[in-house]
């Protein structure tokens, strides 16, 4: 398989590619070779031994030759752009050390190409990609994320769709390898935000107490008297001479506990349960049906006049559609009231016998 890694300089791509060929069992046993790393050694700079393979440094030349290798090779190119750039019909590598990349499986050879940009190798190349894995740092943490793209090459790891199209998986870099190979940019990288993102977190911690002032500030003045010139304002802005509504009854709050408490629910998720909001949930109205049956569904459904679901039974539902439902609170109109006789005078001839 071709393997291929990308990302800026310092995202930990070089470091992560031979973890991955270290820890991977598939690669366990096999003759690794590689070009363009510095200094690859089985101990990390703590002295203990991490690579289970020795790895074996190619010259350009023998880089070239890859596929001389012995079956069953595991070949990585570091900036592999360097020894196979873009168009190398007309420049760079021989065209046979390209074309022979559609054949690695017949040698037997897994290549891992590492470079910051999947537009840094040939065209043809990149269609023949098993695997691909972008690397991004967090702002020079030793947190990364890596977007994996398997079976296909992602032309453009910027673009936000193909990243959807990704597993991503986040991590940090192992620092266990760190001295593995030699690097300048893997931990010598210093964590650093951006400015903008600093702004916002400084402002963040301003607006917070702030607000909470103001909001304590606003608790506390609920329900006070307003002072005689607030008032006489009042009624000179309404020179109609229409009196302005007051509340009958404006709430104070002992301490926030209280607030809190006279805002919470009494069944979770219906906000106006709350003991705030009991003097103006007086009942105006109640639910009168409605019904509807279904005939091709069988259902008998009930809605009240505000266009709320009843939860009500089939059967009765059928009933109610069907012979209807008497409104006890409705008022009489004069058709009712042309129902109502006259009671029987004594000795009226023309009264109604029962």
């Amino acid at each position: 398989m071709i393997f291929l890694f990308t990302g800026v300089p310092g995202a930990s791509k070089t470091i992560n590619a031979i973890k991955f060929i270290n820890e991977d069992d598939q690669f366990a046993g096999r003759p690794i070779y590689y070009h363009n790393i510095r200094e690859v050694k089985k101990s990390n700079d703590k002295g203990v031994e991490i690579l289970r393979e020795n790895w074996n440094l190619l010259d350009d030349d023998q880089a070239l030759k890859w596929y001389e290798l012995p079956k069953g090779s595991v070949v990585v190119f570091d900036e592999c752009q360097d020894i196979f750039p873009v168009n190398t019909s007309r420049k760079g590598a021989p065209a046979e050390s390209l074309s022979l990349f559609a054949k690695h499986r017949h040698y037997g050879i897994d290549i891992f190409l590492i470079t910051q940009e999947p537009r840094n190798v040939d065209a043809f190349v990149r269609r023949l990609v098993g695997l691909h894995r972008h690397h991004a740092r967090h702002f020079g943490t030793q947190k990364i994320k890596i977007h994996e793209w398997q079976n296909r090459c992602c032309e453009d790891v910027h673009d936000w769709h193909q990243k959807q199209e990704s597993l991503v998986t986040q991590s940090s870099i192992d620092s266990k390898y760190f001295g593995v190979y030699h690097s300048a940019e893997v931990h010598t990288h210093k964590s650093r935000l951006p400015m903008f993102k600093l702004s916002l977190i400084a402002g963040g911690f301003l607006l917070i107490p702030a607000l909470f002032y103001f909001a304590w500030s606003s608790i506390s003045d609920m329900g006070s008297p307003a002072d005689d010139s607030s008032l006489s304002s009042i009624a000179d802005s309404h020179y109609s001479g229409q009196a302005q509504q007051q509340p009958a009854n404006r709430q104070r709050y002992q301490d926030p506990d209280d607030w809190l408490l006279q805002h919470k629910p009494r069944i979770a998720g219906l906000d106006f349960t709350a003991p705030i909001y009991d003097s103006v949930r007086e009942v105006k109205d109640y639910p009168r049906p409605s019904c509807i049956y279904n005939h091709n569904r069988d259902i008998c459904s009930c809605y009240t006049q505000q266009a709320t679901k009843m939860n009500i039974p089939k059967d009765m539902c059928m009933s109610i559609l069907q012979d209807g439902l008497f409104d006890y609170a409705k008022q009489p109109g004069r058709s009712q009231q042309r129902l109502k006789q006259p009671a029987a005078r004594r000795g009226d001839s023309n009264a109604s016998k029962i």
